[in-house]
């Protein structure tokens, strides 16, 4: 195994920027960068070592038009190359950028070229920028992007973003452009080239405009040196602060957002020294210290995974002696694959495979290696009535998370409800990317109750909804009717609700403290009381018509049922089973009592003992004092 031997400055080594003193002699370089021969190539699954570059680092690697171009560090003879790869195996040196190295390169689809930003001066934050084109290599010049006086900036980042081509990087010159070591630049479609407005008093001291990314329509650059993330307003052309301070502190110390990438619906700003993934959500920054994974490279998403070099050297080791390919499943962070040298540094998707450098070394990962396990199930699972007449049911969910994992989801179903799921049937498979399935003719008119989970199938198991939906249906008679809703609706409105039944007004009563009584909806009416449905809520319904009272929607969680002192018009938004007997022990109820359209003049009769409660019927239920009952 190589090592190399390093005295001091190992952030500003590793990330090729500022703290090597601009007086350090050659000599003085090779000595403390002097590498021994590697020994066999490491062969951790599922890594495979390729290839190893000539120079002292493999750094930035892409693929362009059909091949895949590779790019090293070589200070110690000033000529880093570009490697050139047309199968993704083998690699072959392609242009000599004359440089100590070269440090990131990436297309800029507004002309189809691979624009490379390269280091010529080590320490001293001066570089070049060149491309490829039509095979074509060639430098621009200097006069042309930067537009300066000083010497061109260090190009560390690169982003396409609303039809221009950013740059971003450092210089050690004061800028009176930029007004700070950190820059950001961009080339629109005419080729002409622009300063974006870095200013000091708005973004501070930081260096190095070292990583970009657009979120929610929104250019964000991570800083060295302090790490931050500014964001850039487009319409002013400024760049402010997202994130300062916090990441500064003695925990965490002058460390570097060296990553920013869109993961999951969220930016995560992954930093160098000691470790942290910080995650904004559109509205704020949350995350923390995760320094037992090190310090983070370069990262990646793949197949709903995001994959990040780290390297654990601020737990103590060494980096150049074992770092790993960590992955994180949106919830935590895992060390997954050891790779034999430094923290890997970039990543890149081609042909079937994803390829990290590190070290010296090329990693190359077959794609379609063993998937994670599939943890995230379908979300936000409901249901509603649909079709002419409301004949059917539709089932409506939200994707897995894992969904580059999922290779189809399932729909079971039971005419019975158990929490438990058990005796549930297979009823329908459909392709991964699907959202719904339209039971049809299981909805108004079919007199069977439904009951549905959706469950997401990968190569590597499944995860269930954890919810259920369903669709319910009771008889009404015609006259007064003690009525409920079972199920959580999408759409509460009376009109939604009450759609298959015919009735003259509908009326609860209101049992909270200081806004007790009736309540009425009678559509003959200019005004109502009731525009919405509560579940919690009995409701009296004056029934014209006889017939099956049928809805759909999502089966309550635990809902909880809130009696105030004294009476209450409730529902029984449950399926399980509950006698009158278990109400009184957690409600302390002395009173139940439930609709009996026979039952004139209130229409109402007592329930006691093992009386059973009906999901779908209302019940008045007095209790001495307040309670919150949660229903299974």
């Amino acid at each position: 195994m190589k090592r190399v031997s390093l005295a001091t400055g190992l952030i500003a080594i590793i990330l090729a920027t500022l703290m090597i003193a601009q007086t350090a002699s050659l000599g003085q370089m090779d000595e403390r960068f002097s590498i021994e021969p590697d020994e066999e190539p490491y062969s951790g699954e599922p890594w495979e070592h390729i290839f190893t570059v000539d120079g002292q680092w493999a750094i930035a690697i892409t693929p362009y038009n059909g091949n895949l171009y590779l790019a090293e560090r070589d200070y110690l003879n000033h000529t880093a190359w570009i490697y050139e790869s047309t199968d993704g195996t083998t690699f072959t040196k392609k242009y000599n950028t004359l440089s100590d190295q070269v440090f990131v390169m990436s297309v800029n689809p507004l002309n189809n070229t691979l624009y490379i930003g390269t280091l010529w001066r080590i320490g001293q934050g001066i570089g070049s920028l060149f491309y490829v084109n039509n095979g074509n290599f060639g430098e621009f010049d200097a006069d042309t992007w930067w537009n300066s006086s000083s010497s061109p900036g260090m190009p560390l980042s690169m982003k396409m973003y609303k039809n221009r081509f950013f740059v971003g990087g450092l210089s050690w010159s004061a800028l009176s452009e930029s007004g700070n070591k950190m820059w950001v630049k961009y080339e629109d479609q005419n080729g002409d080239w622009y300063w974006t407005d870095m200013s000091s008093s708005r973004v501070g001291t930081a260096i190095e405009a070292y990583s970009m990314e657009e979120y929610y329509g929104k250019l964000y650059a991570g800083t060295f040196e302090p790490a931050k993330v500014v964001v850039y307003d487009d319409a002013s052309n400024m760049w402010n602060n997202s994130l300062t301070g916090v990441v500064d502190g003695p925990t965490i110390g002058n460390s570097g957002v060296i990553e920013l990438i869109n993961y999951s619906d969220e930016l995560h700003g992954l930093t160098w020294k000691y470790g942290c993934d910080w995650i904004y959500d559109g509205i704020s920054w949350q995350g923390g210290d995760v320094s037992q994974y090190g310090g983070y490279g370069r990262a990646i998403e793949h197949n709903g995974t995001l994959l990040a070099g780290t390297t654990p050297f601020y737990g103590g080791i060494k980096p150049w002696t074992s770092s790993n390919i960590s992955s994180y499943d949106g919830t935590s962070w895992t060390d997954e694959w050891l790779i034999d040298t430094i923290v890997p540094m970039y990543f890149a998707k081609y042909d079937g495979y994803i390829y990290a450098t590190a070290g010296r070394k090329v990693y190359r990962m077959d794609a379609s290696a063993p998937p994670p396990p599939i943890t995230d199930p379908p979300k936000n699972l409901h249901a509603r009535l649909e079709g002419p007449g409301l004949v059917s049911v539709n089932i409506t969910w939200d994707l897995s998370e894992q969904e580059s994992w999922i290779t189809n989801y399932t729909v079971y179903h039971s005419n019975t409800y158990r929490s438990d799921r058990m005796g549930y049937q297979f009823l329908r498979e459909f392709p991964k990317g699907t959202t719904n399935f339209i039971h049809a003719f299981a909805g108004h008119g079919d007199s069977q109750n439904h009951f549905y989970y959706v469950q997401a199938n990968g190569t590597n198991g499944s995860a269930q909804s954890v919810l259920q939906v369903g669709k319910f249906t009771r008889s009404v008679s015609l006259g007064a009717q003690l009525v409920s809703v079972p199920l959580e609706q999408q759409d509460d409105s009376i009109s939604s609700v009450f759609a298959t039944v015919s009735y003259d007004r509908i009326w609860t009563y209101d049992s909270t403290p200081g806004n007790a009584g009736w309540e009425e909806y009678d559509p003959g009416k200019p005004w109502q009381d009731i525009e919405l449905i509560d579940f919690e809520r009995g409701y009296w319904v004056e029934v014209n018509s006889a017939g099956p009272m049928t809805i759909a929607g999502r089966v309550p969680a635990s809902p909880v049922l809130h009696l105030y002192t004294g009476w209450n018009l409730m529902s029984f938004p449950s399926f399980e089973n509950y006698d009158v007997t278990r109400v009184v022990a957690e409600t302390g109820a002395t009173r139940v009592e439930t609709g009996d359209s026979m039952n004139v003049p209130y229409h109402l009769v007592q329930i006691t003992g093992t009386d059973s409660l009906m999901a779908g019927e209302g019940y008045w239920i007095y209790v001495p004092a307040g309670v919150n009952w949660v229903l299974a």
